[in-house]
Formats: structure tokens, C-alpha cells, sequence
């Protein structure tokens, strides 16, 4: 059911524009509401396409249309997938990362789901996405680096080591751009928590933790800052959005 409703949604979309009436929900109601943007955003990439190829001008070409806008979903989850590997790369090492492809070719559930409309695989792309940043702002935060008085720092020149100083306990701050990958991971998982899958804010609270306790790349400030513009930017987007759409 999930996923005949998105198609059928970037159907209506890239068919019927801005007529509801015509929607399929509108016609036939009954159906159990779901959000609206993950179609939206596939059929908006997608419609130029189809029209440009001459799909939308025939209901013969409907079935063209519907592997169009998988097509463009998939290409999306893959080039997803990709920012996730580098951050498993920037983190772990170019074997692990290796290994995380070879795996996940060899398989049959993820990259059969990649190109399907639901809920799961739009909240799975926001989620490979922020995984890759957290992953990519681990490293930056622990970054060394040894300053001219012989100081070892790590992170945004928090001193860790000094001869002169002395050593200095505690996470180290977070790196400029470590900090906004971390905190663009923490509001990336929100987003999608908010709009596709609620259970996404269990690997968020992972992340938040793991971002302030361990490796200090996002302070609880900004964790929960980021926390806070996610979840309301996509429950506040999904309530304008979906009103139209549902006209509830």
C-alpha cells in the first residue's frame, strides 16, 4: 500500500500539476494519509524529464513515466550511498569502505528497495546522507595537528598536550567544518524522523550522544539546536505541504 501510493502520487503530480480534484486520493478516498514530499521531490526532478521525452502526452506512456521517476529515485539512493561510502573512506579506511560496496552489491535487499517510493527509502537517503557526515566530522574532530611551541592539538586548536602548559582533559572542540557535518547529520536524522520514519530518532539519539559524549565534534548545545531545526523544519514543511494536498 505504501508504495502503490507513491507512485501513484508522483503520477498525479507529474500528470495533474496543480489540479487535486484529479488526484487519485481525491477520487477515491479512503486512503490512509502519508506525507506527499518524497513524491513531490521525485516527480519535480522527474516531470521535466518525462515531458521533455514526450511521456506525459499519452496514457500509453504512463509505464515509461513510472520507470522514469524510479530511475531518478535510484540515481538519487546511489549517488546517497556514495556520500555514505567516502564517509566510511574519511573514517575507517578505503578497506573498509571497499567492503561496505562489496557487500552491499552482493546483496539483494538494498539495492532492490533503492528505486521503490516509500517512506522507508526516502528516510533510508536522508539517512545515508547524515551518516556520512557524522562519519566524515569523526575524523576532523580528532585531527592532530602539533603547533609551533610544541603543543599537540587536536580538533579546533584545543591543546591536549604541552610541555609548557600541561595536558588538558576532555573532548577536544570541535573542528569548523567537523561541527557543521555534525550538525547537519543531527538535523538530517530529525528531518527524517519528523517526515518519514519515527523511528529514525533512535539512530539520532546515537549520533547526538556519540557527537558530545565521545568524539566532541557537535556540543550539546548544538546538538540539541540541531535537533530542534530538523524536526520542526520537516514537521512544519509536511503540515504545508500535505494541507494542500490532503485538504485536511
Amino acid at each position: 500500500m505504501e508504495e502503490s501510493f507513491g507512485a501513484q502520487a508522483m503520477h498525479d503530480v507529474m500528470h495533474h500539476g496543480l489540479d487535486l480534484a484529479s488526484y487519485d486520493h481525491r477520487e477515491f478516498p479512503g486512503a490512509v494519509p502519508r506525507t506527499f514530499l518524497g513524491p513531490l521531490a521525485v516527480a519535480a526532478a522527474a516531470g521535466p524529464l518525462a515531458a521533455a521525452a514526450g511521456l506525459l502526452l499519452s496514457p500509453a506512456t504512463k509505464a515509461a513515466g513510472l520507470f522514469l521517476s524510479r530511475a531518478v529515485l535510484g540515481t538519487a539512493l546511489v549517488a546517497c550511498f556514495g556520500y555514505f561510502r567516502r564517509g566510511v573512506r574519511d573514517s575507517l579506511g578505503k578497506g573498509p569502505a571497499a567492503a561496505v560496496s562489496l557487500l552491499t552489491c552482493a546483496q539483494f535487499h538494498l539495492p532492490f528497495y533503492m528505486s521503490r517510493p516509500l517512506p522507508n527509502t526516502f528516510a533510508l537517503g536522508l539517512t545515508l546522507v547524515a551518516c556520512g557526515d557524522w562519519l566524515g566530522a569523526y575524523p576532523l574532530a580528532r585531527r592532530k595537528r602539533t603547533l609551533a611551541c610544541g603543543c599537540v592539538t587536536l580538533g579546533d586548536d584545543t591543546v591536549q598536550a604541552c610541555g609548557a602548559h600541561g595536558t588538558r582533559a576532555g573532548p577536544p572542540a570541535p573542528a569548523p567544518r567537523g561541527g557543521w557535518l555534525a550538525f547537519r547529520a543531527v538535523a538530517l536524522l530529525a528531518f527524517a524522523a519528523a517526515v518519514f520514519r519515527a523511528e529514525v530518532a533512535l539512530l539520532l539519539a546515537l549520533v547526538a550522544a556519540e557527537a558530545t559524549l565521545v568524539s566532541g565534534s557537535l556540543g550539546l548545545p548544538a546538538a540539541a539546536a540541531a535537533a530542534l531545526l530538523g524536526g520542526c523544519s520537516g514537521g512544519l514543511l509536511s503540515l504545508g505541504v500535505d494541507s494542500v494536498f490532503w485538504g485536511r
